[in-house]
Formats: C-alpha cells, sequence, structure tokens
C-alpha cells in the first residue's frame, strides 16, 4: 500500500514541474547558442564577406569597393581643385614696372639748433631698407593698384644714437607703426614712353603714410634714364604736425625747426611686359 503512495506523489510531482518552470514569475534560461551560430556573421550591406571576390580579366580576385567618407571626399577634391599661388598681378600689355634695387635709401633732415654750438646743423638719418616699385599703364598712367613703396624706419641711424632711439620712441613709434609707404598715383611732366638715355625733371604725387596718419605729397623728382634702370633723387617736405608729431623737446637741442625733409635717393630696374 505505500508503495502506491508513493508512485501517486512521485507522479503528481513530474506533471507539476514543467508547468512551475513555465510560470510568468520565473525567468526563461538565456538560449545557448551554438557552434555554427557563434561563427557565423551578421549579414553586411555590400554582401557577405564571406562570398569569393570577382575575378579580374587576368584572373586575379579583385577586391570590393570601399566607400569614402564625405569630410574625406570633400577635403580631396577640394586639393584637387586648389590653385597654385599667385606669384603677384601679371603685367597688361605695354605696362612698364619700375622696381626699386640695391642702393637705394631714403634720409630725413631736420635743422636744429644744439646747445653748445655757435649755428644751427641738419640733423640726417638714412636707411637703405628701401623695397616696392611703380608700374605704368600702357598710357603713361601710374597703376596705383600694382604701385607701392616703402621705408623701414626702423633702420634709420643718424650720428647720434640718442637721437636714434629717441626719434624711433617717442615720434615714429616704429614698435606699433615700423614702416613708411607711399602710394604713388600721379606724375607730371615725364615724358612717354620712357626715355632711354638723357636727364628729365617731373613731380610724383600719393599718399605718403608715417604712424597711421595718410597725407598726400608731391615729391621732386631728378631721374636719369637707360636702357635697363632710372636712377635719381626724389624730395619732399612736410611738417611734424602733418602726421601728429611733435618737435623734439631735448636739454641738448636749442630748437628744431618745424620742417621735416625727406630725400630718397632710387634706383629702379625696368621690366616691360611682353
Amino acid at each position: 500500500m505505500l508503495k502506491m503512495v508513493l508512485s501517486a506523489v512521485a507522479s503528481t510531482l513530474l506533471v507539476l514541474a514543467p508547468a512551475c518552470a513555465q510560470s510568468p514569475g520565473a525567468a526563461s534560461p538565456e538560449p545557448t547558442p551554438s557552434a555554427a551560430s557563434a561563427q557565423s556573421p551578421s549579414p553586411s550591406p555590400m554582401g557577405s564577406p564571406t562570398a569569393s571576390l570577382p575575378a579580374s580579366a587576368s584572373g586575379t580576385p579583385t577586391p570590393p569597393l570601399q566607400a569614402v567618407p564625405p569630410a574625406e571626399a570633400a577635403s580631396t577634391t577640394a586639393r584637387a581643385d586648389a590653385s597654385p599661388p599667385s606669384a603677384g598681378p601679371q603685367l597688361a600689355p605695354g605696362a612698364v614696372k619700375l622696381s626699386v634695387a640695391q642702393g637705394s635709401s631714403a634720409t630725413y633732415l631736420v635743422n636744429e639748433q644744439l646747445a653748445g654750438v655757435d649755428f644751427p646743423s641738419d640733423a640726417i638719418g638714412t636707411t637703405d631698407r628701401v623695397t616696392g616699385a611703380i608700374v605704368f599703364g600702357s598710357d603713361g598712367g601710374i597703376i596705383s593698384s600694382q604701385s607701392k613703396l616703402a621705408v623701414d624706419l626702423r633702420g634709420l641711424r643718424s650720428d647720434d644714437s640718442r637721437r636714434d632711439r629717441y626719434i624711433q620712441q617717442n615720434m615714429l613709434r616704429t614698435a606699433s607703426y615700423p614702416m613708411a609707404e607711399l602710394n604713388p598715383i600721379g606724375v607730371f611732366g615725364l615724358a612717354w614712353p620712357l626715355p632711354t638715355a638723357g636727364t628729365a625733371t617731373f613731380q610724383l604725387s600719393g599718399d605718403f603714410t608715417v604712424r597711421g596718419v595718410t597725407k598726400l605729397l608731391t615729391w621732386e623728382v631728378t631721374a636719369t634714364f637707360s636702357d635697363a634702370q632710372v636712377s635719381g633723387t626724389a624730395t619732399t617736405s612736410f611738417t611734424f604736425a602733418d602726421f601728429g608729431m611733435s618737435a623734439p623737446r631735448v636739454f641738448v637741442v636749442l630748437s628744431v625747426q618745424e620742417t621735416i625733409r625727406l630725400r630718397v635717393q632710387f634706383i629702379l630696374s625696368i621690366a616691360e611686359s611682353a
């Protein structure tokens, strides 16, 4: 009789066990991937990576095409479309360019009366740091957009280093305004085409900039011409006040005239357009 009861209980447990394992509160066990499914890659948009590569005409497998990222593609296109650096504006037909050559210089002259000296004299400072060019069009007029002459004021030297420091630090303020620039805009009394020999006098006008202030100045020019170059002297003058400056006030200088004279000794090489 006892055996019959135990057998009935065991049968009941076997029936209830699957139902308890699948009840809502019980966690379902994670399926265990088979070896075959673990080794199978997920599908690729470009096709299965295990597929055979198509063969080229020579029989060598051809690798699949790879997409270029948009940013890299744009950069590649920009590099391909980029133009080489410009060498500067080209001369128009019939134009002539006069470029500053070695041996040119710029000089200031200011009349001063020094303490202990019986007569006034000129304070003179000079620099050879002159660069630039003047371009004439086929009609003999100056092409202002392509013409500029510049003087590096930091190179000015006189016979007194104390004067040089004072002028650069207190008057010209070369730490902030190192360059004086002339933008030529007109020439008067100069024959065209340019002479290839002899000497001529004429006037040159242009916007002159010093210490951030620009004024229209006229220069008196005397030039000697040859086939390859033009050389000579250009002079002009202005006052300290014209460019917002004050005359020097130091104990060794009794007085300084208000007028500053500029003199440029120039050598210009000639280049003509083809």
